[in-house]
């Protein structure tokens, strides 16, 4: 399992976890080392999960309450709205493009890292901002479809805020 954090000027490191991610691995081996402090340097930004279980499970919800990490509510199951997808797919085809593919889990890891110090900070940026694009097509069609896939999203003025974006 690969997780990254990312808002439009700033980005975490990358982690690489064996193994499938569950609660306590999610609030132990990311929030605490990675997440936690990230958010503490940067106290203006908003934590954004992608909703999977192990970011909504109630040991993380109280973790997350008791350190006053400010999370942006958002729907289940919308990753076609959430910039960190636009910075999987492009890094996704860096990898697949190698001229050595990986051979095994650790060589993929490997890869992922380096191709992830790979994109540039305008290229992240230029990821984020575009997620305005996205939420007013979805608005603007009242939630039907448009090229960037269907989505019931409600707009809010804090949903464009400088936010760390995470995914598992």
């Amino acid at each position: 399992m690969v997780w990254d954090g990312v808002s439009q000027h700033h980005r975490t490191e990358l982690v690489v976890i064996a193994g499938n991610l569950n609660a306590v691995l999610y609030r132990e081996d990311i929030l605490l080392p990675h997440v936690v402090p990230f958010l503490q340097a940067h106290f203006d930004m908003t934590l954004q999960h992608d909703n999977a279980t192990s970011d909504t499970a109630r040991p993380v919800r109280a973790f997350l309450q008791d350190r006053n990490v400010s999370v942006l509510q958002w729907p289940v199951k919308s990753p076609d709205l959430n910039p960190i997808e636009h910075v999987w797919d492009p890094l996704d085809r860096r990898v697949r493009a190698r001229a050595i593919p990986p051979r095994n889990v650790q060589d993929l890891a490997g890869a992922f890292v380096e191709e992830c110090a790979n994109i540039s900070k305008q290229e992240l940026a230029n990821r984020v901002q575009s997620r305005r694009r996205r939420c007013t097509a979805v608005h603007n069609a009242a939630c039907g479809h448009t090229r960037y896939l269907l989505l019931l999203l409600i707009l809010t003025p804090p949903l464009f805020r400088d936010t760390l974006f995470n995914f598992c």
